[in-house]
């Protein structure tokens, strides 16, 4: 996977089969997952979500925020399948 900070007039080619990965600061991605940029914080603490250090600046690839609602909706049915075994015994 490759990730490009691109300066203006900076010219580069990605390999084939490369793609360019989004990357959304703290804020970007609580407005994309819903919830404030304090949460994706504490997310992030916890190793809920991958986050990308460049110097200072945190960020979050698009695939990482996909891949954590995905997580949540399996561990939401998961739940309830237990939760109805629980009710059925």
């Amino acid at each position: 996977m490759a990730y490009f900070i691109v300066n203006p007039g900076f010219d580069f080619e990605l390999s084939e089969g490369e793609r360019m990965n989004q990357l959304y600061d703290v804020n970007g991605a609580a407005q994309v997952l819903a919830v404030s940029p304090w949460t994706i914080r504490a997310y992030i603490r916890q190793g809920k979500l991958n986050a990308v250090r460049i110097g200072r600046l945190v960020r979050l690839e698009q695939g990482d925020l996909e891949q954590f609602v995905l997580n949540a909706r399996c561990n939401r049915n998961q739940h309830k399948n237990e939760t109805s075994e629980v009710i059925q015994s």
